[in-house]
């Protein structure tokens, strides 16, 4: 029986205010258009949880924790993104910095009423791609929550964004901890 959960709709156009707000980040970072996603090969993953259901619909990975398994609703989805330039490299000498990413979300706190608020922003990297983590906490009018973590994985023009969601900002990191110890992010030529 799936979770029977007064957030399941506003945890839905919660989602779709988060995408609305990361367009715009992403829009006021720099312009999306010319490619999609990391290169084919560039990501793979072991995320094989008991009790996890892993589908792919339009090139977005889902994975989502069967009731049987959680008792609160957990999902975990992967976002192709589009960059117009070199965005790890913008990234990488702090032309795009934690500290822009943080001012960005005190104009996208303040315009939506607080009821989407962005927190713990630091920036992650490796040799192979640059990005930044975050917390999302997105609020309804009465007053639940859902958090979300994530994780902005950038190659040159090229990025996937994970987000593990979650009832409680403890599970959703944790949820994002578990996929990312289990994935593997190269650079493909």
């Amino acid at each position: 029986m799936p979770h029977t959960f007064r957030l399941a709709a506003p945890a839905l156009q919660a989602f779709a205010r988060i995408r609305v707000t990361l367009i715009i980040l992403a829009g006021l970072s720099l312009a999306a258009c010319q490619t999609t996603g990391l290169k084919p090969g560039a990501i793979t993953s072991s995320f094989a949880q008991p009790g996890w259901i892993a589908t792919k619909i339009d090139g977005k990975t889902t994975y989502v924790c069967s009731p049987s398994r959680c008792r609160s609703p957990q999902v975990i989805v992967l976002v192709n993104k589009r960059f117009r330039g070199d965005l790890e490299t913008a990234i990488r000498r702090d032309f795009v910095s934690a500290e822009l990413f943080r001012a960005m979300s005190g104009v996208i706190s303040v315009a939506s009423k607080k009821a989407i608020n962005i927190t713990s922003i630091r920036k992650v990297g490796t040799r192979d791609y640059v990005g930044f983590d975050y917390l999302v906490t997105l609020r309804n009018r009465r007053g639940e929550r859902l958090y979300l973590a994530a994780r902005e994985i950038v190659q040159q023009d090229r990025g996937v964004m994970i987000i593990s969601m979650a009832t409680s900002s403890k599970l959703a990191r944790a949820n994002l901890r578990s996929y990312l110890a289990q994935t593997r992010i190269r650079r493909v030529k």
